[in-house]
């Protein structure tokens, strides 16, 4: 399934993907990967060379440009602005979902003052260099329509192959 932005309308992120819940089940999160541009689509059936493809070569291809799989995939536009522009719009969607949930109580918990969401917004505003924010594919067109920001940031460099992307569950739904 596809889950789509609640205010722009546009896609964000898939389930075919390794998603996770975090912050009491208030945040999706998916490490992404750089990837070549020419293989979207492709889909490894893992018989290597068996139907004459020639040697497997798992090596890096050299000159190729790589692109980060969910930027590239879902259309994402990195959203530029300053730390008071990023709250201005996190402020916004915030109580724009508080009272979206006023009849979810359960939900609504998590947007409250001192909930799981106001804890990650606190963790990437005192991390603000290090986090890259995002919006909707229709973010940067002629109406600027502004998603719920998708929050990107290093979580082990060491371990992961890309950014951990950070996708509030409240602000998507199923296409």
């Amino acid at each position: 399934k596809v889950l789509v932005d609640i205010f722009s309308g546009d896609e964000l992120i898939s389930d075919a993907l390794n998603l996770s819940l975090e912050y009491d089940d208030s945040i999706y999160t998916v490490v992404s990967k750089m990837i070549n541009p020419d293989d979207v689509g492709k889909v490894d059936i893992g018989s290597s060379n068996h139907f004459g493809g020639g040697e497997e070569d798992n090596a890096p291809e050299e000159g190729v440009e790589k692109v980060n799989n969910i930027i590239n995939n879902f259309n994402l536009e990195e959203y530029i602005g300053s730390k008071k522009d990023v709250k201005e719009i996190f402020l916004k969607r915030i109580t724009e979902m508080r009272e979206r949930l006023s009849d979810k109580p359960d939900r609504l918990k998590a947007w409250a003052k001192g909930g799981a969401i106001e804890g990650f917004v606190k963790k990437v505003f005192s991390n603000f260099d290090e986090c890259r924010f995002f919006m909707g594919s229709s973010y940067g067109e002629d109406c600027d329509k502004e998603s719920m920001p998708v929050v990107a940031f290093w979580v082990d460099e060491e371990k992961h192959t890309g950014e951990t992307f950070h996708i509030f569950k409240d602000c998507v739904r199923e296409a």
